[in-house]
């Protein structure tokens, strides 16, 4: 005799996980790498100060995202733990910004 004699099949019972879209996943990836684009024409029009800047300020976005939201919306942009992916992220954004402004013009 089956335990399961009489119940609805598993596909009918209401699902608990997340009723998100797929695509919503990669949003925050998305901006980031928007971000990194438009630093790299930015510093290929000659603006590399702007570029370089630019490119920080999508590190420190990606540091954000990966701090604030949870590991199942920023997927792309989890890469290993949650604190050593902030520090990562946090800690290359600070370097580049700190390069870009001790340069000289």
């Amino acid at each position: 005799m089956s335990v399961t004699a009489g119940l609805p099949p598993a596909k009918d019972v209401p699902s608990t996980q997340d009723q998100r879209p797929g695509w919503l996943r990669v949003v925050p990836f998305l901006v980031v790498m928007a971000m990194v684009i438009f630093g790299f024409v930015l510093i290929l029009m000659y603006h590399w100060k702007r570029g370089t800047v630019t490119l920080a300020g999508g590190l420190f976005l990606a540091a954000v995202f990966r701090a604030a939201l949870p590991p199942e919306v920023c997927l792309l942009l989890a890469i290993r733990s949650r604190p050593i992916d902030v520090l990562t992220y946090g800690g290359f954004a600070t370097m580049i910004t700190y390069v870009a402004m001790t340069i000289g013009p």
